[in-house]
């Protein structure tokens, strides 16, 4: 089975186990453009777009190891944009 056909939960469960540590870096391809589109639209910024994205792959990676139950990577990323774009957002008025 393709690393894209994998599904998500399997994905998760693969890198949290220790068993693939590449899972997370194939989970967040599969979202990385919507992320970046949402992060671009909220900081009209390309850069700070990509750093928005490069914190929310960072804070979900912690956010996996620590969790004891298999979550929503949608709701994860969705979770971490808002997070990340805030704090850009806030970040870039002041």
């Amino acid at each position: 089975m393709a690393s894209q056909q994998v599904p998500d939960k399997r994905l998760i469960e693969r890198f949290r186990t220790g068993s693939d540590r590449d899972a997370l870096g194939t989970l967040f391809l599969r979202y990385m453009e919507l992320v970046y589109g949402v992060c671009l639209k909220y900081l009209g910024q390309p850069e700070a777009a990509q750093d928005a994205v490069m914190d929310i792959y960072e804070h979900l990676n912690r956010k996996l190891l620590a969790m004891r139950w298999t979550i929503s990577v949608d709701g994860s990323i969705w979770s971490a944009r808002t997070i990340a774009s805030s704090y850009y957002a806030r970040k870039a008025i002041s």
